[in-house]
């Protein structure tokens, strides 16, 4: 007569499987944050180059690049990213008003 014993090394591996924390947070909530500031300072930078570049541009180039417009795009973006950046985590929650009356 064959008996079926479960192999003890997947049942040692399912049981640490089913011990993991299961989170619906990301590990690092922060570091996002950080790294959207960090895109901040280089879009920053960027403009600045932007402006250094339009100042050395030159005058008799049959082509030239549109610089006022692509800062403008530039500011766009780190405004989006600034407003993100400035909006709580958790926002608050509305509830509805307690009725107040208990009384039959």
């Amino acid at each position: 007569m064959v008996t079926l014993y479960p192999n003890p090394g997947r049942v040692a591996l399912l049981l640490c499987l089913l011990c993991l924390p299961v989170s619906a947070y990301p590990v690092d909530r922060y570091g996002e944050r950080e790294v959207l500031a960090r895109i901040v300072q280089e879009l920053q930078h960027v403009d600045e180059l932007l402006v250094e570049a339009a100042g050395r541009a030159d005058p008799d180039a049959r082509i030239h690049f549109q610089y006022e417009p692509a800062r403008r795009d530039l500011m766009t973006i780190r405004q989006g990213v600034e407003t993100h950046l400035l909006t709580p985590d958790d926002q608050p929650r509305t509830f509805k008003p307690l009725s107040g009356d208990y009384r039959r």
